[in-house]
């Protein structure tokens, strides 16, 4: 499950998303330095169920997958993988777990 999951490029990018409670202004943001790469994804795939991400050149699809994956840190937000918050886990214990078997990517 990915909740609220965020991912703002820039120094203050988590300070700006604390003050925004949420309401993120893509162009508030840039406007103050930061990019906002991916805004308030919520979604739930169920076990067996695939999901496909499509979208527009520069919409944050491979940027939400980065966050997924943990290849980059989410700003905020949760992502639950068998009822782990995987952004509350440190690399040492997501290199020793089974999470990325569950995770496969394809980019085309």
């Amino acid at each position: 499950m990915i909740e609220n999951v965020y991912k703002i490029f820039g120094t203050n990018a988590q300070k700006m998303l604390q003050e925004a409670n949420g309401n993120v202004d893509a162009k508030t943001f840039q406007e103050n330095g930061c990019i906002v790469g991916v805004n308030d994804a919520s979604f739930e795939v169920s076990k067996g169920e695939m999901l496909v991400v499509m979208g527009l050149s520069g919409s944050g699809k491979s940027t939400l997958l980065r966050c997924i994956s943990r290849l980059t840190d989410a700003t905020g937000g949760k992502i639950f993988i068998e009822g782990q918050d995987l952004l509350k886990l440190n690399n040492k214990i997501l290199l020793t777990h089974t999470y990325f078997k569950l995770i496969n990517m394809c980019f085309n």
